[in-house]
């Protein structure tokens, strides 16, 4: 065989065999928003949750539910969702969003705050990035660990029954993958939100 064909043939050959390895290694690349969802009901409240989002045993008696969010095939850490409802008054809304914020570093700390309506109901989404004081073991301790590259988006679900409070806490390369599905999860819409605007 020529040299010039020889080359060519070396060529095509290696160019289908790194075609097919990138087509095999984005197959087995499977995203925590992919796949089939379960209608999931807590205490009333319904959602609409991906299959591989793992309920496991509450950290607390003022958790109604905690999910743990693997990312199969990937180097991501896992996630985790958190539901919470209080009997009686929760704090002011306000007073919350702030103190939420200032569980994390002020050094790098980013937030945005929307609102926004459901079929039923509205909600408020507080997302923030930086290095959050992730508590640990009860609140009335006041322990925590610090997490770099850390997202929380916090939900405040008021339903026509009651006020949900949702957390879904992660690092940032991993929450960028579910907000979307977790949106969807209580029927929000990102298109429609606009910014929530502080009494304070």
């Amino acid at each position: 065989m020529p040299r010039f064909c020889w080359n060519k043939f070396v060529t095509t050959v290696f160019a289908v065999l790194l075609f097919t390895m990138l087509c095999v290694s984005s197959s087995m690349s499977v995203r925590a928003d992919e796949g089939p969802t379960t209608t999931t009901t807590i205490k009333g409240l319904k959602l609409e949750l991906p299959e591989s989002w793992t309920k496991k045993e509450n950290a607390s008696r003022f958790r109604l539910a905690e999910f743990d969010i693997p990312f199969p095939e990937t180097d991501l850490e896992n996630a985790e969702l958190i539901i919470f409802h209080f009997q009686g008054a929760a704090g002011k809304t306000d007073a919350n969003i702030i103190r939420w914020i200032g569980q994390f570093d002020s050094k790098d700390v980013s937030h945005s705050v929307k609102e926004g309506k459901t079929t039923d109901g509205s909600y408020i989404w507080v997302d923030i990035q930086g290095t959050y004081k992730k508590p640990v073991g009860p609140p009335v301790l006041g322990r925590f660990e610090e997490m770099k590259d850390a997202r929380v988006i916090s939900v405040i679900l008021n339903t026509p029954d009651d006020v949900y409070y949702l957390k879904l806490v992660g690092k940032q390369d991993a929450i960028k993958q579910i907000e979307g599905v977790f949106r969807k999860s209580f029927g929000g819409n990102a298109e429609t939100e606009g910014d929530y605007k502080f009494e304070l």
